[in-house]
């Protein structure tokens, strides 16, 4: 079994789409996932995957993408791809310093209970510039608690809390910030 983390590419634009669809549910569903995260198409994913301001890793085991991280600087978040996201809008008006997003982590179904979100994120925050890591976890309703696990074991601390509607849904976001 060949496994390697490295940088993604604009060439895995449709195998990080997929997973990351694979991933995303609804409110209703209550599980844990990507939740009411937006679906975006394949150009969007080249794209940001094309921008140097995108900080990206995936996990690759005999040639096939089974994680993914993806973050992005405070540059990149105000280009006009990222104006519908809540999320993303809070943390340009509330932080003033320079910070790296950390969007997602997402590791495929048959991939999990194996350690590789945590040694993905630690990659991925290898990858990231000397400045602070800001990351959101839906808290409420649903409490994702695999994704605050991993948070928590990377010692980060919560900052903030953003409750906002996302597809008609009240949803809370717990922020949380650690160091590169």
């Amino acid at each position: 079994m060949a496994m390697q983390f490295r940088t993604a590419t604009k060439n895995d634009a449709n195998q990080i789409k997929d997973l990351i669809e694979a991933n995303i549910v609804s409110i209703k569903e209550k599980k844990q996932g990507l939740i009411e995260y937006p679906q975006y198409n394949l150009a969007h994913y080249q794209k940001i995957l094309s921008e140097k301001d995108t900080i990206s890793q995936v996990l690759e085991i005999d040639k096939n993408i089974v994680a993914v991280a993806l973050g992005y600087k405070k540059t990149i978040l105000k280009k006009p791809y990222f104006k519908d996201d809540k999320i993303i809008q809070h943390l340009l008006k509330s932080i003033k310093y320079d910070f790296t997003y950390a969007d997602l982590v997402v590791v495929r179904e048959d991939h999990r209970k194996k350690g590789y979100g945590r040694m993905l994120m630690i990659s991925f925050i290898d990858e990231c510039p000397k400045q602070t890591i800001i990351g959101a976890v839906a808290t409420k309703p649903i409490r994702n608690e695999k994704s605050l696990r991993l948070i928590e074991s990377l010692r980060a601390s919560k900052i903030d809390e953003l409750s906002t509607k996302i597809n008609k849904n009240e949803i809370t976001f717990d922020i949380f910030e650690f160091d590169s």
